[in-house]
């Protein structure tokens, strides 16, 4: 389902469920800290890329490539793994931490959805989101919350069924969004006629969306 797996530094996903990302994954990329989380998860990444200033670990498994970078650079760790996996086609790519921490970290790693390169699954620890440039359809509940933020390059128009407020009729820009969104009934149908959009869950130490469309293969990234 995903060509690569990324795992930084920050909140995350629980291993558990980091395992199971990485499992329908082809490669596992860590970006720092993020080997500490892999080992911890039982995961043991095929690369390691960063400056090295956060992780802990003090044996690097000698099957593992390793990139190491300046700590005085201008991209983060998390770029620099996404855009490794998109040089070498290892795409879509799932992110997972991130979450907590310094608000400029934060900020860096939405801020890869403008770009080419932007993850198709981020888990953050108490969000999930899934970058939308088509379509798809999903089981919900009643009352499910949503929300939806346009990304990259406009204009944008996205369609909708199954949601309170419709989104065919918002004019979006990079400031307009579709906050706390519910749900209707048992489905939600998203189809992204143009530009491209983020869809965002808040995270109860779960990962609902990545079970319901990508476990379930019922979204192609």
């Amino acid at each position: 389902m995903f060509g690569s797996c990324i795992v930084i530094g920050g909140n995350g996903p629980e291993p558990v469920i980091l395992k199971d990302i990485a499992s329908l994954s082809n490669r596992v990329i860590a970006a720092d800290s993020g080997y500490d989380k892999s080992i911890e998860a039982g995961i043991q990444p095929h690369i390691l890329m960063g400056d090295m200033d956060s992780i802990s670990a003090q044996t690097i498994c000698p099957s593992t490539l390793q990139f190491r970078y300046d700590n005085h650079k201008d991209f983060s760790d998390a770029e620099l793994a996404l855009r490794y996996a998109c040089e070498h086609s290892w795409i879509p790519t799932a992110l997972c931490g991130g979450g907590g921490g310094r608000s400029d970290h934060f900020l860096a790693n939405y801020s890869l959805y403008w770009e080419s390169h932007a993850p198709a699954y981020w888990h953050c620890g108490d969000s999930e989101l899934v970058a939308v440039s088509g379509g798809f359809a999903m089981e919900t509940t009643k009352d499910e919350e949503f929300s939806i933020f346009p990304v990259g390059k406009g204009p944008w128009v996205i369609r909708s069924r199954g949601l309170l407020w419709p989104l065919e009729p918002v004019k979006w820009n990079t400031g307009r969004i579709s906050l706390s969104n519910r749900c209707t009934g048992n489905s939600m149908t998203l189809e992204a006629v143009s530009g491209k959009f983020v869809l965002v869950k808040a995270s109860s130490g779960g990962a609902e969306l990545f079970t319901r469309l990508f476990r379930n293969a019922r979204f192609k990234p």
